[in-house]
C-alpha cells in the first residue's frame, strides 16, 4: 500500500464531509511526511503511524456530534485474503441514522456515507469486489440496484450479461433490455431481439421491427418457428432457443427466484443481528 492508498482508506473510514476530510488529510499528511523522515521509509513510517482504522475511527470522534458518538457503521472484515482483498467484507449502515452521520459545526445538510465493502465478496451499500452485493455495485458478478459487473443482476446495470429492470449488456434480459442480443418486455438487439416489443435485424415477438422478423401472439405459436429458424443467420439460433426455454418455463424461473430471493432476505436479517450489537469491526 502507498501513502496515498493509506491516506485515502483513512480519510473515506472516517465518514467526515468533505470540507473536514480536506482538513484531515493535510494534517495526516503532515504527520506521515515527517515519520517518513525520521525512519527513512514509507512503509515504516505508515505502521508507526497505525492502523487505517483506528486512525480514521479517531478523526470521527474528534468531530463527531455528542447525539452520535461512534462512526455510523460496523462491519466484519476477515483476516484471510485473496489478491490482496479479503475474502469476506460487510460493512452495515447503523440503524439510528439509517448510514449517514451529521458533524458538528457543519449543518444537517453535510451527510457522508459509510465506507465501501471491498473483498472477493464484498456486501454493502456501495460495494467493489468479485463477488459485490449492495445498493451500488462494481464487481465480476454484480448484483444491486445500480450496477456494473460482468454479470449483473440489477435493476439499472451495465455488464456482459446482464439480468433486471433496465439493462446494457452484450446478452441482456430485462424489462427494458438493451444489447448486441436482447431479451425482456422491450427488447432493442444490435443483432437480435426477442419480446413483447423487439426491433431488431432479427427480432421474434408480439411488436416487431427488423429485417427478419417473425409474430408471436400465442403460446403455441412458440412452437411454430420452424420456418423462421431456417432463414436466419445459424449462430443467432440458440439465443432464441434459450429465450423460448425460459418462456416455458417462467413458472419454474419465477420460484426459483422467489427462493434466492427469500433465502438473501433472511441472509441479510441474520447478517444485520449479528453485527449490529456488537457496534465494532469482527475478524476471522
Amino acid at each position: 500500500m502507498t501513502q496515498k492508498q493509506y491516506l485515502n482508506e483513512i480519510l473515506n473510514r472516517s465518514c467526515l464531509p468533505a470540507s473536514l476530510r480536506r482538513r484531515a488529510k493535510v494534517d495526516l499528511a503532515a504527520e506521515l511526511a515527517e515519520l517518513t523522515d525520521r525512519f527513512g521509509d514509507e512503509q515504516q513510517a505508515m505502521q508507526e503511524m497505525g492502523p487505517a482504522d483506528e486512525i480514521a475511527a479517531g478523526l470521527y470522534e474528534t468531530y463527531a456530534s455528542e447525539a452520535q458518538p461512534v462512526r455510523p457503521f460496523v462491519e466484519y472484515r476477515s483476516q484471510r485474503e485473496l489478491f490482496g482483498l479479503p475474502l469476506v467484507h460487510i460493512v452495515k449502515a447503523r440503524r439510528v441514522q439509517q448510514g449517514f452521520v451529521q458533524v458538528k459545526g457543519v449543518g444537517g445538510s453535510n451527510l457522508q456515507p459509510v465506507p465501501t465493502a471491498r473483498g472477493v465478496l464484498a456486501i454493502g451499500r456501495r460495494a467493489v469486489g468479485v463477488i459485490a452485493i449492495g445498493n451500488l455495485t462494481c464487481g465480476v458478478v454484480s448484483i444491486g440496484n445500480l450496477s456494473v459487473g460482468v454479470l449483473t443482476i440489477a435493476n439499472m446495470g451495465l455488464g456482459l450479461l446482464g439480468i433486471g429492470n433496465l439493462l446494457v449488456a452484450a446478452f441482456s434480459i430485462a424489462n427494458a433490455a438493451l444489447g448486441l442480443l436482447a431479451a425482456g418486455n422491450m427488447a432493442l438487439g444490435l443483432f437480435a431481439a426477442a419480446g413483447n416489443l423487439a426491433v431488431g435485424p432479427v427480432a421474434l415477438g408480439n411488436v416487431v421491427s427488423g429485417q427478419l422478423v417473425h409474430v408471436v401472439n400465442s403460446m403455441a405459436d412458440l412452437h411454430q418457428l420452424g420456418d423462421f429458424f431456417a432463414v436466419m443467420p445459424k449462430a443467432l439460433r440458440p439465443f432464441f432457443e434459450l429465450v423460448i426455454l425460459a418462456v416455458n418455463q417462467l413458472p419454474l424461473l419465477g420460484v426459483c427466484f422467489g427462493a434466492l430471493l427469500l433465502a438473501g432476505l433472511i441472509a441479510g436479517v441474520l447478517i444485520a443481528r449479528r453485527l449490529e450489537p456488537t457496534g465494532q469491526t469482527t475478524a476471522e
